[in-house]
């Protein structure tokens, strides 16, 4: 099985638990591991690196696979900032399967509901699993609700890309420039990330850490005044403390402090 990262660390937890071998690799290594999977899982778009994937590229690898009666699983649990991306209509073909949320553009987490797309087939194996009890009438109500509401779709993914380019250019004012960007989150990676996340975090602003590579994922302020927090601690912590840095002193003698 074959899982890019950085990613969702779930999904590596999941199948080496069921038993599987896991090979992890970063996105432009697939071309060269394809030939080795019978299973390869992409996140499209990838949290945090942002990554996309084509359909092209996926269709590639999908034949490859197909080969060996393999699988292609796409979890596009971002897809709805974006939903021209999404290779949904695709799941006819043999050996895909597409999983959707509505815990990241909706914000709803807390139903814990999910989608698959796939062939009839694998969809009802999966019901036969499953049950028919797998979420309550109370989340279904409110999904049905929240998919049918096109208007709050479309203001929300306009009001998204304008946040998310404001969050872009203060990151990078503080000279914090992201490697990569969604509609939710900005992804920055750099070597101080520890010592940044720490720093952060005691000016109570949270970060999503990563170690490999060293790198933080910033999600979207809610308000003015979350703003107005984040911009403040920005300059206390990058503008003020990057200098400190830079100096050669040990990363982890700042951490401690």
């Amino acid at each position: 099985v074959g899982i890019v990262t950085p990613s969702y660390a779930e999904h590596a937890y999941a199948w080496e638990k069921a038993g599987h071998n896991v090979i992890t690799m970063a996105s432009h290594q697939v071309d060269q591991h394809i030939a080795l999977l019978d299973t390869l899982i992409l996140v499209n778009p990838n949290n945090p690196t942002a990554d996309i994937y084509t359909e092209q590229q996926c269709i590639s690898w999908l034949e490859n696979l197909n080969q060996r009666q393999g699988w292609l699983i796409i979890d596009e649990a971002f897809i709805d900032c974006c939903p021209e991306l999404s290779l949904s209509k695709l799941t006819p073909l043999k050996g895909l399967i597409i999983l959707r949320s509505i815990g990241k553009f909706f914000g709803l987490a807390g139903l814990r509901a999910g989608f698959v797309l796939a062939k009839p087939r694998v969809l009802n194996n999966l019901n036969e699993l499953l049950g028919p009890w797998a979420l309550s009438n109370p989340s279904r109500y409110v999904c049905i609700h929240a998919l049918q509401n096109l208007t709050w779709q479309n203001q929300t993914r306009l009001y998204l890309q304008q946040q998310s380019q404001r969050l872009n250019c203060l990151l990078t004012q503080y000279q914090l420039k992201p490697t990569g960007s969604t509609q939710l989150f900005q992804w920055v990676h750099t070597e101080h990330a520890g010592y940044i996340h720490q720093q952060l975090a005691k000016q109570a602003v949270f970060t999503r850490l990563f170690s490999q590579p060293a790198s933080l994922r910033f999600g979207l302020p809610a308000n003015k005044a979350e703003w107005q927090h984040l911009e403040s601690a920005l300059q206390n912590v990058v503008k003020n403390n990057l200098a400190t840095i830079s100096t050669g002193l040990d990363i982890h003698e700042l951490i401690q402090e």
